[in-house]
């Protein structure tokens, strides 16, 4: 790899766990005032809206990509449904561990 590329592998590695790490207060400070739950409800529906605009561009750049099938729906589904509960279930985890426990989990994940 050349210096150049080596460089911006290590700013956006240093960006993503940045990102990481500021996802970990977020979860904290949002545990706080609702349960994980709902917590979780609303970060995935902020997920889902964020994808919203690509949708509008993928229409305008006319892609064509065709409707998918049903199995595939299906699939997609039941891993959003598993993503959905196993983030949960960790919510879930995290409100009844101590403070010292709940970063090494979060990290070790």
């Amino acid at each position: 790899m050349t210096p150049i590329r080596t460089l911006k592998a290590d700013i956006l590695l240093l960006i993503t766990a940045a990102v990481w790490g500021f996802a970990f207060v977020a979860q904290r400070a949002g545990m706080e005032y609702v349960g994980p739950f709902t917590y979780n409800a609303v970060r995935f529906a902020l997920g889902g809206f964020s994808l919203l605009p690509l949708l509008a561009f993928r229409q305008n750049q006319r892609i064509s990509v065709g409707h998918p099938s049903k199995p595939l729906l299906l699939a997609g589904m039941a891993t959003g449904l598993a993503l959905f509960l196993g983030s949960s279930f960790q919510q879930v985890g995290l409100q009844y561990t101590l403070r010292v426990m709940q970063d090494l989990l979060r990290v070790s994940m």
